[in-house]
């Protein structure tokens, strides 16, 4: 894996470019970089062979998933606190 990386020049890894729109139109875009470079002279590679190196970048893809969730659970709810009615000194003092 290491050496197809270098050889197709991807020596500061993959770009991953994620793009969404929330639920009133707004658009967002995330970028996460992905390099399995990081991993050589580590060990962490030499210790099995190549099938550590994919577990890594799943590895590696399920955490950024789990990033991007968490991200849209964030803007979802900040949309949803937005939206919500709120109550006016008038309306307190009236009740």
């Amino acid at each position: 894996m290491v050496q197809y990386l270098r050889d197709k020049g991807l020596m500061e890894g993959i770009t991953i470019t994620s793009r969404y729109e929330d639920r009133h139109g707004g658009y967002y875009e995330t970028e996460w970089t992905i390099n399995p470079l990081l991993l050589e002279g580590s060990g962490y590679s030499d210790y099995k062979g190549y099938e550590d190196e994919v577990q890594a970048l799943e590895d590696q893809a399920r955490a950024l998933e789990k990033i991007s969730e968490d991200i849209r659970e964030a803007i979802n709810q900040h949309y949803e606190e937005r939206s919500q009615p709120r109550e006016t000194a008038h309306q307190r003092d009236a009740g």
